[in-house]
């Protein structure tokens, strides 16, 4: 026999997932993967560009 001290009851808020948490990881994680694309878009001029300066320097 099992007896119950006290009713049972539901949270008022859930626990998780924090609607914070998941919109500020959605921001953060849309910024890293666009930043990550561009990066790899311009890597080729940036490659020229900075063995340019390299050649200038040495010169």
């Amino acid at each position: 026999m099992i007896q119950v001290i006290e009713e049972p009851g539901l949270p008022t808020e859930p626990s998780a997932p924090k609607p914070k948490l998941v919109m500020a990881g959605t921001v953060i994680g849309c910024l890293l993967v666009s930043m990550g694309l561009t990066i790899l878009w311009w890597r080729e001029p940036l490659v020229k560009l900075s063995k340019k300066i390299m050649l200038k320097i040495i010169e």
